[in-house]
C-alpha cells in the first residue's frame, strides 16, 4: 500500500473548536477542490493507495511517504512566501520522496517560479497548444489576452508585462506537466458538522437533481456577476451581459447577481444557462447547469485540455463565439432550436450524472492512480 501525504493550507474557522475538526483532515475537505479523492477514500485502497493530509504546523518532520502533494494555496491563512515553499520542496526531496504540485487555481497560467522546483506538476487545465506558455499573455490568461487585442490593449497596462524567462523555463520543465481534475468534480464545502457525518459515514455526494423535463417558462438564464478587479478578466462578461440586455434575449431577475436562492430557483426554471468564463474558464456554474437540467451555452473550449471533460460540442454543451460580433447571429440561431437545447440539456445532466455513479468514482480512482503509478514508478 502505498502512503501519499498531502500538503494542505492551515484553515481558521469556528469549525476547529469541536473535537472531530482538529485534525489536517479538515483543512482538506475545506478546500473542495479535493472533495472528490475524500469521498473515493475507500475506492483508493483498492488500487492501492492511501492518502494523509497535513498542514504547515503538524507535518512529521520526517514521514514515512514516498510522495508529496502541495496544495498550491499553501500560503493562504499564514505568512509563507514562495522562497519559503521552494526549501520545503527541496527538503522533501533531498529525503528522496517525489514531490507535486497541486495547482487548483481557476485559470490554466502557470506557476512558473515553482514549475523547476517540483517533480511534477498537476494542474485542472491546461492549454492543449502548449507554446502559449512561452509568452507573456495580457491578463495572464489566453481569452484575456484576446480581449485586450481586440480592445488594441485599451484594458491593459503594457508595463505589466515584464521581460521574462518563461520561455526557457517551460521549455525544460513541460514534461512534468499532467492533468489533474476540474471543478465540475469540487460539489461539496462541508459547511456543518452533518456535513462531516455525511462523508464519514455515507460516503456519498449530496447532489439533488432537477430534470430537463420539469416544466420551465424561461428560455435562457444569465445570472453572472461582472466585478472583476481585473478588467480584462471581467471583459467577457461585461461584454455580454451588455450585449444580452440590448437585444433583450432575457428578462426580470434572469441577468446579472441574485441571491443563492435566487439563483437556484431561476435556474429550475431556466432552459438554458449561459455561463462565460470567470478567472478560468470552467465554472462552478457549469456543473449547476448539469444538475438544474439546463442546457450549458459557452464560450468555446476548444483550445482547453481537461478532466472530466463535458464540453463536447452541440452535445454536453453549446458553444459560443469569443468574438461578440458573432454573438447575435448565434444566439438567434441557438435559442430557436428547443430540441437541441433540451437534448444537450439531457445529455449534460446523464453525463454528469455518470461521473457520480459507482463506475464513474471508480474511473476517477483508475484514472489518478495511474497517474501516481507513473510518478513513483515511471
Amino acid at each position: 500500500m502505498e502512503q501519499i501525504d498531502i500538503l494542505v493550507p492551515y484553515k481558521h474557522s469556528r469549525k476547529r473548536r469541536i473535537p472531530f475538526f482538529k485534525y489536517s483532515l479538515f483543512d482538506g475537505m475545506a478546500n473542495r477542490d479535493w472533495y472528490p479523492l475524500l469521498i473515493n477514500r475507500t475506492n483508493f485502497l483498492d488500487y492501492g493507495y492511501r492518502f494523509r493530509f497535513f498542514t504547515p504546523n503538524n507535518i512529521p518532520s520526517r514521514s514515512t511517504s514516498s510522495c508529496i502533494f502541495i496544495d498550491s494555496r499553501i500560503k493562504d491563512g499564514k505568512k509563507i512566501k514562495w522562497d519559503d515553499v521552494k526549501i520545503m520542496i527541496r527538503k522533501f526531496k533531498q529525503e528522496g520522496k517525489k514531490v507535486v504540485l497541486f495547482d487548483n487555481k481557476d485559470s490554466h497560467n502557470i506557476l512558473m517560479e515553482l514549475l523547476p522546483e517540483v517533480d511534477y506538476y498537476m494542474k485542472k487545465q491546461l492549454l492543449k497548444n502548449r507554446s502559449h506558455y512561452k509568452k507573456v499573455l495580457d491578463g495572464g490568461r489566453l481569452f484575456t489576452d484576446f480581449y485586450s487585442k481586440i480592445n488594441k490593449g485599451e484594458l491593459w497596462d503594457p508595463s505589466q508585462n515584464q521581460p521574462s524567462n518563461y520561455k526557457s523555463i517551460f521549455t525544460n520543465n513541460q514534461h512534468k506537466l499532467m492533468v489533474s481534475w476540474n471543478i465540475l468534480l469540487a460539489v461539496d464545502q462541508f459547511d456543518s458538522f452533518r456535513d462531516y457525518l455525511r462523508f464519514a459515514f455515507l460516503k456519498d455526494e449530496s447532489l439533488c437533481y432537477t430534470s430537463p423535463n420539469h416544466s420551465r417558462e424561461v428560455v435562457l438564464n444569465a445570472n453572472f456577476s461582472t466585478g472583476y478587479k481585473n478588467s480584462l478578466v471581467a471583459q467577457q462578461r461585461i461584454q455580454l451581459k451588455s450585449f444580452l440586455e440590448d437585444f433583450k434575449w432575457v428578462k426580470d431577475n434572469s441577468i446579472g447577481y441574485v441571491e443563492k436562492n435566487n439563483y437556484i430557483n431561476n435556474l429550475k426554471k431556466s432552459k438554458a444557462v449561459v455561463s462565460p468564463f470567470g478567472w478560468g474558464e470552467v465554472c462552478y456554474r457549469d456543473f449547476e447547469a448539469f444538475v438544474y437540467g439546463n442546457a450549458l451555452l459557452k464560450p468555446n473550449m476548444d483550445h482547453l485540455e481537461t478532466w472530466p471533460n463535458l464540453y463536447q460540442k452541440n452535445d454536453t454543451y453549446i458553444p459560443i463565439s469569443w468574438d461578440p460580433n458573432k454573438w447575435k447571429d448565434e444566439f438567434q440561431e441557438i435559442l430557436s432550436k428547443d430540441n437541441l437545447i433540451f437534448k444537450v440539456a439531457k445529455k449534460g445532466q446523464n453525463s454528469y450524472k455518470e461521473l457520480w455513479s459507482e463506475n464513474g468514482k471508480h474511473e476517477f480512482c483508475k484514472r489518478l492512480s495511474s497517474k501516481l503509478d507513473d510518478i513513483l514508478f515511471g
